[in-house]
């Protein structure tokens, strides 16, 4: 450890005390009696390893004051442990008696055979998932200073290097986070520039003071660890090259190597297929790679990293080894070190983060453990061997068994880990019996045509039907709820839906919740606006309504009672650019919702076409409506758009949890991004320079030809493109889907190497229906395909893979749903998750 860093030891043989400097604070330990120190150290710790072995004998005895007569001339550190001035048998006497003397660090051979089981814990995390846990044995380390790894289960659990839903626990890193509006006062996402906030194991830091080339952040919360950031560039805290945290119990934990290592740094790599050429823009984050005691002894961790540039850069790391007992200061060796074995993972993702891939393929088989024997002869220590399976059903490794061997090669039995499948591909099942809505015609049920319910994208063509039905949660249960509008008596009004699990059934929960007047324009949505995470309606009165000389929103909150306030927040949205549907120069007006802001409150966008050009607003929450018109310079224009083939869907392209624009037209092969600009007292949306379509093939003269959906295919947080195409004119036509994925920057979209095309069905506008969704609770979107041709109904699931490499399909189809399947044209369907699953 560089003597800067180090806690200096001072002797005050006065006052008894031992002082420690070079932290934060002076801490001073009192000693007891006329005896030594030993709040600090053990007593007849020499070499100041923090442990009393014979090293510590060989190295008092070295300083030739043993009995030398010489009054004063010993310190307790060189011998003198019962501080009487000299060095002499009552010296080791005493350090003997203290109980303290212990030997090297080294482990015999376990006996065999080991008896018992592996050991495992269950519990419950704060989140309210299951885990498990299994310790990894070690050897022990230099006064306690050892490795802590376990493999750990958690039911939400992602999938890394153990398989799903299981990690190697124990390890640490530092990384790159996005901002948070409370703590940092804006939102952003990971970009590599100064907005960019760092984490600790997912606690942030908050920068408190530093220098040009060092900022010392703590932890928030805090938990009394002070983490110094070092940097190469003078004044770029966005560009540390380590961080050091310096720890409560006096340990230095080292992140992204030392002074003069690059250990456990892992860049962010990024690979231009055009050229070939490879960079590093920035470090994507930082391992521990070594921690040390006050006492000098160590644990060093070194590491894996893949950066092939095939047609994307894999780009990821792992755990290789990690070697400890080493104290450099006395010239220690390290005596016990752990190896990591891997096989190639037959189920990785590629995933994007501000425009550089991470595709990691390492599944971890083996973990050994190994220490050094007196006669300086390594030996193998404990063995685990992990086994796995491919399931067929979800594609994805799950751990099945792990073995735990000693030295000699005797094993405990093997612990099994068995999975509950679902009882075959992602498939539906009626849950009886069948709910009746009370007042309600078949007709109350049709898509709103404007809005394209049944292919969930929007269109600037079309009007809204007379009825709707929303998808909500009115009682924040996590379940979804449906509200149904109709007109009665000449109001609005709304009735609530709900699943009752008890009965497995829907229930008509309220009924006729007054919306005030009814007229054939009004539009209906439903968002949380007033943020508390029950969904609200918000009513959108046209100037059309004769009665109204203005377009308003009106929001009714939800409330305990699973009813709508009667006392609705007006908003004045229109002005001169927002003029009623009825005039001719205005093609469509669109208000949709979204969320602009990061501040948990839903917000409206206006979306204006005119004469060729799309006119975009902005209309915040303020908590109990949205804040007052904007007027026209604050709009977003985008000019030559033709109606019948501009797309306009609302995503989160960047992963910063704020709703972007994307503008797509099939027919020039282009898409446009509009990135969300949270401060309230900015345009909306920022433009980004339009971005071709690689490999799509557009200038299609039909309309109908395409259907353009958000989508997020591979679970990354980053919001994709997914287009499907067709050919009206030719019957028999496939449906192909074309697949484009955020680099996580916004300002490109990826065309999935191994997906040029995939066929789903044949092409017919008139009968087929798609719904993108999770409908395995995996995170990524699958896509429930409904046919209602008569003769010929399908109802099938294609659940996405993630998968981005040559030779796997992207999708997979899971089941013919045949209970889904209906000739009915009229039959409306609407993915929810109404049991709180996590499933569609």
């Amino acid at each position: 450890m560089p003597a800067f860093l180090r806690p200096r030891l001072k002797k005050q043989r006065s006052s008894q005390t031992l002082q420690i400097e070079g932290l934060e604070s002076r801490v001073i330990l009192a000693c007891h009696g006329a005896g030594p120190c030993i709040a600090s150290r053990p007593v007849g710790d020499a070499n100041g390893d923090g442990v009393f072995t014979s090293a510590d004998l060989v190295f008092a005895f070295q300083q030739g004051e043993f009995e030398d007569g010489i009054s004063n001339n010993s310190v307790w550190e060189e011998g003198d442990w019962n501080n009487d001035g000299e060095f002499d048998q009552s010296d080791p006497d005493l350090a003997f008696q203290s109980g303290t003397f212990e030997q090297a660090p080294t482990i015999p051979k376990p006996a065999t055979p080991i008896d018992g089981a592996i050991e495992g814990s269950f519990d419950v995390s704060r989140e309210g998932s299951a885990t498990y846990t299994i310790p990894i044995l070690t050897p022990p380390g230099r006064a306690g200073l050892e490795p802590d790894l376990s493999l750990v289960y958690d039911s939400r659990g992602a999938d890394g290097i153990v398989g799903m839903g299981w990690q190697l626990g124990g390890l640490s890193t530092i990384s790159r986070c996005s901002a948070n509006l409370d703590r940092d006062g804006f939102r952003g996402s990971v970009s590599y520039d100064a907005d960019d906030r760092f984490c600790l194991d997912g606690r942030p830091l908050v920068p408190i003071g530093g220098t040009s080339v060092q900022t010392e952040y703590r932890t928030y919360p805090d938990v009394y660890s002070k983490v110094v950031g070092y940097s190469l560039v003078s004044n770029d805290p966005s560009a540390p090259e380590r961080f050091v945290v310096y720890t409560k119990q006096g340990q230095l934990h080292w992140y992204g190597g030392e002074f003069g290592s690059n250990e456990g740094r892992i860049d962010r790599i990024h690979h231009d297929p055009s050229s070939g050429i490879v960079s590093t823009h920035g470090t994507r984050l930082w391992a521990i790679s070594r921690v040390e005691d006050r006492y000098g002894n160590s644990i060093d961790y070194s590491y894996g990293e893949d950066k092939t540039a095939s047609e994307y850069l894999k780009s990821e790391y792992w755990i290789k080894g990690i070697h400890y007992t080493a104290n450099n200061d006395v010239g220690l060796p390290a005596l016990s070190r752990i190896s990591f074995d891997y096989g190639q993972a037959k189920d990785h993702v590629r995933i994007w983060q501000a425009g550089a891939s991470i595709e990691p393929e390492q599944r971890l088989m083996r973990i050994e453990t190994y220490t050094t024997d007196e006669l300086g002869h390594e030996i193998l220590v404990h063995q685990y061997e992990l086994a796995y399976e491919q399931n067929a059903e979800t594609n994805r490794s799950r751990l099945t068994s792990l073995t735990l061997c000693d030295g000699s090669g005797a094993c405990l039995p093997e612990s099994r880990f068995d999975w509950q499948n679902s009882g075959g591909p992602a498939h539906f099942v009626m849950d009886p019996p069948l709910t009746q809505f009370p007042n309600h015609l078949s007709s109350d049920f049709l898509a709103p045509g404007g809005l394209n319910g049944q292919r969930i994208e929007t269109v600037f063509s079309g009007e809204h039907s007379t009825h709707t039905r929303l998808n909500a949660d009115v009682n924040n249960d996590g379940r979804g709820d449906l509200i149904l509008i109709r007109s009665s008596g000449g109001n609005a009004v709304a009735d609530v839906v709900m699943y009752r699990p008890d009965k497995r059934q829907f229930v008509v929960e309220t009924l006729n919740s007054n919306l005030g007047r009814w007229h054939p324009s009004n539009v209906f949505l439903s968002a949380d606006v007033t943020g508390d995470n029950k969904s609200d309606i918000i009513k959108i009165r046209y100037r059309t309504d004769p009665r109204f000389r203005d377009t308003v929103a009106e929001v009714y909150p939800a409330q305990s009672d699973n009813t709508f306030s009667q006392s609705p927040s007006i908003t004045v949205l229109n002005d001169s650019s927002f003029r009623d549907p009825s005039n001719s120069n205005n093609f469509s007006i669109r208000y949709e919702l979204a969320n602009l802001d990061g501040d948990g409150k839903a917000d409206l966008i206006g979306t204006r076409l005119s004469l060729g050009v799309l006119k975009i607003h902005a209309f915040r929450s303020n908590g109990v409506g949205f804040d007052p018109h904007i007027k026209e310079k604050d709009a977003i224009s985008i000019a030559n758009v033709t109606p019948a083939f501009a797309r306009q869907i609302h995503t989160d392209v960047n992963g910063d949890s704020l709703t972007d624009l994307v503008f797509v037209d099939p027919r020039t092969i282009q898409f446009t991004v509009y990135l969300s600009t949270p401060e309230p007292n900015s345009p909306p949306f920022t433009a980004q320079a339009p971005v071709s379509l690689p490999g799509f093939i557009g200038g299609g003269v039909n309309p109908q030809d395409y259907y353009v959906f958000p989508m997020d295919v591979n679970g990354d947080g980053n919001g994709d493109i997914a287009i499907f195409n067709g050919t009206t004119a030719v019957p028999g036509a496939p449906t192909r889907l074309h697949v484009f994925v955020s680099n996580g920057l916004g300002d490109n979209f990826i065309r999935l190497p191994n997906a040029p095309q995939i066929d789903i069905a044949n092409w017919d506008p008139l009968y087929n229906r798609y719904y993108p969704g999770d409908y395995t609770g995996d995170g990524r979107t699958d896509i429930l395909f409904v046919r209602t041709q008569p003769g010929n109904t399908a109802a099938e699931i294609w659940a996405s893979n993630g998968e981005a490499t040559a030779g796997a399909s992207l999708f997979r189809k899971e089941t013919n749903t045949a209970g889904l399947a209906t000739s009915n044209s009229n039959a409306i369907y609407i993915p929810m998750d109404f049991t709180g699953d996590g499933k569609l």
